[in-house]
């Protein structure tokens, strides 16, 4: 399992979090319809690796963009509280990814700009995108 699987693994178990998304936790895009929302996206943003003169340490920090997709911006702002309460200072299990960190390093508010026409009001869409860095360990390149 690797960390985008021990994530969503991670998010499914949050009570908090399903209580508003229910199952709607996955990798973009988010489906679009009228019981589609709110839900949580996520994507690996980069997937840099600590190394030394000696190698490969087998610990990597990645940069995870998490959003909370809403049909408010006060979902949207709910949503983007669970989630900084759920993984900010996080360490331990992922499914199978032991973390040793996760740290809240930037956010930033979207809006759907498809769906700003006047008559269309209830198809807007409003997220707010947190970023994370997640520090983990995993295998390191054994050049057998």
């Amino acid at each position: 399992m690797g960390l985008k699987e021990g994530l969503k693994t991670y998010l499914n178990a949050r009570s908090a979090l399903t209580a508003l998304v229910s199952d709607r936790i996955g990798p973009p895009p988010a489906d679009q319809g009228a019981g589609l929302y709110p839900a949580v996206t996520y994507q690996i943003i980069s997937h840099p690796n600590v190394h030394s003169l000696q190698g490969a340490s087998g610990l990597a920090y990645p940069r995870v963009q998490i959003t909370g997709w809403a049909r408010t911006a006060l979902g949207a702002e709910a949503l983007r509280d669970v989630l900084v309460d759920a993984l900010d200072g996080f360490a331990g299990a992922m499914g199978s990814v032991t973390v040793q960190c996760c740290l809240k390093i930037d956010e930033r508010d979207l809006f759907d700009t498809a769906s700003m026409s006047p008559g269309n009001r209830e198809a807007r869409i409003y997220g707010k995108a947190i970023d994370f860095t997640i520090w983990h360990t995993e295998a390191a390149p054994t050049f057998a």
